[in-house]
């Protein structure tokens, strides 16, 4: 896979977090981020 090819890595993190948690307002409070 080229570089290109790959998604951000902000965006493989909020992915984990929000799996990881159930839901998104727990994964944005654990990523320091809003859900909104």
């Amino acid at each position: 896979m080229t570089a290109r090819s790959l998604p951000p890595l902000n965006a493989l993190r909020a992915f984990e977090a929000f799996a990881r948690c159930g839901r998104m307002t727990l994964a944005a409070d654990e990523l320091c981020v809003t859900h909104g």
